[in-house]
């Protein structure tokens, strides 16, 4: 079965950081911020999601910017999150960045039902686009660390196209995933050469390199591979080409994408983000 995500009002993007992130990557710029609704206190994050579950809302993708480290300033907003687990049905699914190992535990602790992770396979990119001392390790080791805490299901990003609108450590990256956990899904994002930002002008990477992604995290991965909701807009030839080299779902699909992929396969539509597998209790 062939799924569509259509997030939205049932399945919001909260940032909580607001706009705000001490890093300026080169591909962001904190733009990507701005399309997700600011909630930067505790006890408004408390309100927004008991309202959210009371109006039928199926979850909520619970991110922000990051601190100088890579880490997403998730602790004042733990207790929150336990919160809304013991009162509401809600599917809580947090991008956490780098974490710690007490971090870890407390969002398991917490009951929080996804984890998303964006993985990045070359240390260059790591300390050239997203201007960290960082290395792939870290990845692995931070899905280590949420794996041995017990976060149920762990759902892996790789932006391909993220080192200037080239192919760089994208295979790493899915190798790294492959070793470090069994993911429920992983999400292939595509480089958005952005206005305004620092990649404005960098070339936007052929579906041919894209769909080598594709294809090669679909082989060495026994999870279902989506694409993701950050890619260059309007571009159903992508989604086409991709359904042919192995993805099982997309993110807010083209009409002409749809069409073509109802003619070819038998599909569903929910109202979730990708991270909600359809096979996930509470997905609709």
């Amino acid at each position: 079965m062939f799924t569509f995500f259509h997030p939205g009002t049932t399945f919001p993007a909260l940032s909580i950081t607001g706009g705000e992130c001490e890093l300026n990557c080169l591909h962001c710029g904190h733009h990507y911020l701005t399309g997700m609704e600011g909630i930067t206190d505790p006890e408004a994050l408390k309100t927004r999601l008991l309202a959210l579950a009371e109006d039928g809302g199926i979850g909520a993708l619970i991110s922000g910017g990051s601190t100088k480290d890579g880490v997403v300033p998730l602790g004042p907003f733990i207790p929150v999150l336990a919160e809304i687990k013991r009162e509401t049905d809600l599917v809580l699914n947090v991008h956490t960045g780098f974490i710690e190992r007490e971090e870890a535990e407390a969002l398991a602790k917490a009951g929080v039902d996804i984890v998303s992770l964006d993985v990045v396979g070359a240390r260059e990119t790591i300390q050239k686009i997203y201007g960290l001392n960082r290395g792939p390790g870290d990845y692995r080791l931070t899905i280590n660390r949420l794996k041995e805490a017990g976060i149920p299901n762990i759902v892996p990003h790789i932006t391909v196209g993220l080192h200037k609108g080239m192919l760089y450590g994208e295979y790493n990256a899915i190798r790294i995933i492959s070793q470090a956990c069994k993911p429920e899904a992983i999400v292939i994002n595509v480089m958005i050469p952005t206005k305004g930002t620092s990649l404005s002008n960098a070339p936007v990477i052929s579906n041919k390199n894209v769909c080598a992604i594709i294809e090669y995290a679909a082989t060495l991965i026994d999870a279902p591979v989506y694409l993701g909701c950050m890619r260059p807009k309007g571009d159903s030839s992508l989604e086409m080409e991709a359904e042919d080299v192995g993805i099982s779902g997309i993110v807010l699909p083209t009409k002409e994408g749809r069409k073509e992929i109802e003619r070819r396969r038998e599909t569903t539509d929910r109202k979730s983000c990708c991270a909600v597998v359809p096979a996930f209790p509470g997905s609709k």
